[in-house]
Order: structure tokens, then C-alpha cells, then sequence
């Protein structure tokens, strides 16, 4: 057996020749260094000797610079690497014109291992990712670094404002992506956000060259989910793009309620507790978006939620159906962007929602029908108030405006005062009154209606 031992910041530095790409050197290599307070290294026996296997122990240190210039660096307590002969390509095949040299066949790294994965700088770079493990395994046969902890710790990485944590996850060194299996959970604060938002789900993948984080439910019907205070959304599918700071929830097409949502629709700045104070909404698709911050004022624009598929709204003050709806929402707190952030945060409160498409809407023992329906859960306060005593306040203060087409107007079924019919229907759930505007006969109807109790 052939061995050589290097000891006190012992390195070892090899060079794996790689078929260039477009823009690329015909000399295009790949570097790998290896380092430790003591490197051993085992030879083969056949002529020219090559590095068979490597032992490093103490302070050990593997370093893959890629062709492209992304830089993958582990550090942990011990080394042991299997190299394997490979060819340098050529642009022109010929006899005697390829050379032998080595490149790394498997690596494994234990005891607290720490990653950094760097990509060659560029816009929209989401700058360095970093994760920590017990042990971490390459495999040079799909350039791919798998990580795996200890039952106390399971390894966990931090990329572009986000950490997660899993029982495995593989990471492809040329490109940074992850995929992570085993109750992965997670948490960032989003840019503008003022708290922290939590994710679990079964299984996820980060796509760091479109800048994409995306959660998986398992096949048991347990949904992948997120929340932060009392707002949170469940979904099969939780996709955010970073880019954007906009996150799609999804499932089946034939699920009418794969996504559930709770918002919060106090105008308090105090995080909302109560059941009235939250707004529950089921559909089959969900887009929201939390827009990036203005780059010289630091102003957040209004963030929104797009349900369609079919969309069921609950809340204190009624139960709303339709095929979409848009939940308007406030904007984001006013600070300095932050673009390693680049994910939305779910602490903006419910302003407005507009519902449209077959609308039905349940309020108390009334029923209504229409095309559009706008709902503001605290709305303006009127400019002329009635008395108090001209309307007693039931502990809520939303208001619905429902409106229809000339063919079909909106529809009030009421137990006490049957159906009317007008333009729009506006329903003050705080004092129970009814504005109908434009009857049949003209457009300047305008009649209130008050039930009492």
C-alpha cells in the first residue's frame, strides 16, 4: 500500500478538466481542495500512480470550484474521500490526445458540518446559501451533497431570508438546488413584515435559479401550511416565488376547497384573536402577492389575495359564494426593501374583499343574489351619522354592496319584507338596514329598508 500523510494545515489540490460550454476556456476545469489538520492519502498501484482514497481529520475542509465560478465549501470534523480516473475531454477526439487525471467519486464529511454554496454573482442573485448538518455525503456520479443530522438535530439550511430544516436534504452543488424529505418546516420574515411566518409541510423544493420555494402536503390529506399570528393558509401545494414575493396555493383541479385561508380583518394594529375578527375563505387556487417595497421611498404597495376555482367567505358578518374574489389587504409596513428577503408576509389586514360570478350571499336569516359583491368588514363611517337610537349597533360593522346586470339585478329575499329587487342592494350588517338604489320603473329609486329585532 502506497500512502503519503501531511500534517499541520495539510492541503491537497485537484484538477478535473470539464467539457467547456459556450463562452468557456478549452482548458475548462473543475478544482477540488481538500485540507485538514492531517490529510492521508492512499495511491494506486498501477502506473502513473494516482490519489485513491483521502482521510482527513481535524478542522477538515472540502472546496469545488465549478468551471462557472460557483463555489460549494463544507467544513466538519472528519473527511474521507474516494477519488476515481477521469478522461479530459476533447473537442476533437483523436488517438493519444486524452490524458488521465482524478476527480471525486464519493465524500464524506461528519461531525458538525457547515455548507456554504455560492453562485456566480448576477441579477437577482439571492446570494449565498448556507446549511449545517452531523453529516454530509457527495456523490460525484450527480454532483449532488446530501445532508443528514442526528435525532436531536435535523440539518437545516438558510437561503435568501428563509430557514428550513428536514430529516434529509440534497443539494446540487452546480446549481444550489435543494429538495428536503421529512417534516420540513421553516420560518423568514418577510420584507415589510412585522413578525415571523412559520411553514410545515411533508416535502419541499428550493429552485434557486428561478428563485422559487415550493412545499408539499403528503398523500394522507395533510396540507402543507403556513401562518404567522392568526392568519395562515393550508394547501396541497405552497409555491412562493421569491422574485415576485408572491405565493400560489393549489391542489387536485377536482377540489373545490383545496386551499384553506384565515385572515385577519381588524383595523387594530394588535394581531387578531377573536372569531370575529378573522375571515375564513376556501377556494381551489389562491394567488397572493405582498409587492417589493419601493426602492427609493421605502413604500410597500396594497397586498391582495386571488381566490378562484369557487370561493366560500366567512366571517362575522356573513357567508359569502362566488367563483372568485379578491381580498385586499393592507399594504406592507414602510421600511427598507429587502431583497434577500423576497417572501410575502401574511400580517397585512383585510380592507375589502370583491367577490364576483353567481353571487350568494347569507346574512342572518336574509338571503341575495348577484353578479358583483363588494365587502368592507370595517368600512368608511358615514359622513352625516343617524342617531344611535335610529340604529342599534348588533356588535358588527361590515358592509355588503351587491350589484347585478340590467338583465338581472341583484335580489333580496327578506323574511319579513319579501323580495325587492333594485341596481344595487347595500346590506349594513351594524344597524341591520337595507339601501336599495334604482327600482324597476327608473334609475332614481332610492329606498331604505329597516328590520327590526
Amino acid at each position: 500500500m502506497h500512502q503519503a500523510m501531511a500534517t499541520g494545515d495539510a492541503r491537497l489540490r485537484v484538477s478535473t478538466p470539464v467539457q467547456p460550454k459556450p463562452g468557456m476556456s478549452s482548458n475548462a476545469s473543475e478544482s477540488t481542495t481538500l485540507a485538514g489538520d492531517t490529510l492521508t492519502a492512499t495511491f494506486t498501484r498501477q502506473q502513473p500512480a494516482t490519489v485513491d482514497r483521502v482521510h482527513g481529520a481535524g478542522h477538515t475542509v472540502l472546496t469545488q470550484v465549478a468551471a462557472s465560478g460557483a463555489t460549494s465549501e463544507s467544513r466538519g470534523e472528519a473527511l474521507d474521500v474516494v477519488m476515481r480516473p477521469a478522461r479530459k475531454p476533447s473537442a476533437r477526439p483523436q488517438k493519444g490526445a486524452e490524458s488521465l487525471t482524478a476527480q471525486i467519486d464519493r465524500a464524506v464529511q461528519q461531525g458538525h458540518v457547515t455548507l456554504t454554496q455560492t453562485q456566480v454573482a448576477k441579477s437577482g442573485s439571492t446570494g449565498p446559501m448556507n446549511a449545517t448538518a452531523d453529516r454530509a455525503e457527495y456523490s460525484g456520479s450527480d454532483d449532488a451533497l446530501v445532508l443528514t443530522g442526528t435525532p436531536q438535530a435535523d440539518p437545516s439550511i438558510t437561503d435568501g431570508g428563509m430557514q428550513v430544516a428536514a430529516r434529509r436534504i440534497r443539494v446540487v452543488r452546480a446549481s444550489g438546488d435543494a429538495l428536503l424529505t421529512g417534516s420540513v418546516r421553516g420560518n423568514y420574515a418577510g420584507a415589510g413584515s412585522q413578525g415571523t411566518t412559520h411553514v410545515v409541510a411533508d416535502h419541499a423544493e428550493i429552485h434557486r435559479g428561478s428563485q422559487h420555494a415550493i412545499f408539499y402536503g403528503n398523500s394522507a390529506q395533510a396540507r402543507a401550511r403556513l401562518w404567522q399570528d392568526a392568519s395562515q393558509v393550508e394547501a396541497p401545494v405552497l409555491d412562493f416565488d421569491r422574485a415576485a414575493q408572491r405565493l400560489t396555493a393549489f391542489g387536485d383541479t377536482a377540489d373545490a376547497s383545496a386551499v384553506h385561508a384565515v385572515l385577519a380583518n381588524t383595523a387594530s394594529p394588535a394581531p387578531a384573536k377573536k372569531s370575529a375578527d378573522l375571515i375564513r375563505v376556501a377556494s381551489r387556487r389562491m394567488v397572493y402577492t405582498s409587492p417589493p417595497a419601493d426602492k427609493k421611498t421605502g413604500t410597500a404597495a396594497q397586498r391582495q389575495a386571488e381566490f378562484n376555482g369557487g370561493v366560500n367567505v366567512q366571517s362575522a358578518d356573513g357567508t359569502i359564494r362566488a367563483q372568485r374574489a379578491v381580498v385586499f389587504l393592507s399594504p406592507a409596513a414602510s421600511v427598507k426593501p429587502q431583497p434577500n428577503a423576497g417572501l410575502p408576509g401574511l400580517d397585512g389586514n383585510v380592507q375589502r374583499i370583491v367577490a364576483s360570478g353567481q353571487v350568494r350571499l347569507e346574512t342572518g336569516a336574509r338571503r341575495a343574489s348577484g353578479e358583483q359583491l363588494v365587502y368592507t368588514p370595517i368600512p368608511a363611517p358615514p359622513v352625516n351619522p343617524a342617531p344611535p337610537a335610529a340604529h342599534p349597533n348588533n356588535g358588527s360593522s361590515g358592509q355588503f354592496v351587491l350589484t347585478g346586470t340590467p338583465a338581472a339585478p341583484p335580489r333580496l329575499l327578506d323574511p319579513a319584507k319579501g323580495s325587492i329587487t333594485g341596481a344595487s342592494l347595500i346590506f349594513n350588517s351594524g344597524d341591520d338596514s337595507v339601501v336599495v338604489s334604482g327600482g324597476s320603473t327608473n334609475g332614481r329609486v332610492h329606498t331604505e329598508l329597516k328590520v327590526d329585532r
